[in-house]
């Protein structure tokens, strides 16, 4: 009987640890997904001139962030948080926007002509199927 005790308390305390170790894989998972990007946690109301931008990307309450924000990429690497409901921002994604726009349809984004340059040159692909 004593022996009976004995294992049902292992077994318990195992699963306990099993439980205990899969809720925080989950907690660390979670947490890690956006150590790459990091979160916004407030705004910058100050413009940024528009010629300091070279893009930008959207922040989502989706991504485990607490705010939403357009998140501004500037040619000296810094990341500037903002919200859309700014009118500097909305001129700045539309202005953004065009700018692509015109790349496309004058051929720069095709390497015909600005910064792009036009290559030949092959990569092996390093993906291995299993």
């Amino acid at each position: 009987m004593w022996c009976v005790c004995v294992c049902v308390c292992v077994c318990v305390c195992v699963c306990v640890c099993v439980c205990v170790c899969v809720c925080v894989c989950v907690c660390v998972c979670e947490v890690g997904s956006n150590l790459g990007k990091g979160c916004c946690t407030r705004y910058n109301r100050k413009p940024v001139p528009f010629q300091r931008i070279k893009g930008y990307r959207q922040q989502s309450t989706k991504e485990n962030c607490h705010i939403e924000a357009i998140i501004f990429y500037t040619v000296k690497k810094n990341q500037i948080c903002a919200t859309h409901k700014d009118e500097w921002v909305r001129k700045t994604l539309e202005l953004l926007s065009s700018r692509l726009k015109k790349m496309s349809k004058t051929g720069f984004a095709a390497g015909e002509s600005g910064s792009f340059v036009r290559t030949t040159e092959t990569f092996p692909n390093s993906t291995r199927l299993y």
